[in-house]
């Protein structure tokens, strides 16, 4: 199966964004290193999905990559709120 034109735009978003995410984190803040980790996890995940004969968003590939995702996003949120729960205190 040959990577289209969408799986190399896809690759390079997810690229860029954890890029920008680890870069920037040092200056604006520590969350970020979290949300940089999510974004290379991504950018992994559609490589391999592009160059490889498996197809990553079906069957039980899919749910893993659903539970990594939800366990990411729930950690950037459980983060998210005790920061701002300290800083209102």
């Amino acid at each position: 199966m040959e990577p289209n034109v969408l799986d190399f735009v896809y690759i390079a978003l997810w690229g860029l964004l954890a890029l920008f995410c680890i870069i920037s984190a040092h200056k604006f803040h520590p969350i970020l290193y979290l949300m940089g980790g999510f974004f290379v996890f991504l950018c992994g995940w559609y490589c391999v999905n592009a160059f490889t004969v498996l197809n990553l968003f079906e069957g039980v590939y899919n749910i893993v990559f659903r539970c990594v995702a939800c366990g990411f996003l729930l950690a950037i949120i459980l983060v998210y709120l005790k920061i701002r729960k300290n800083k209102t205190q």
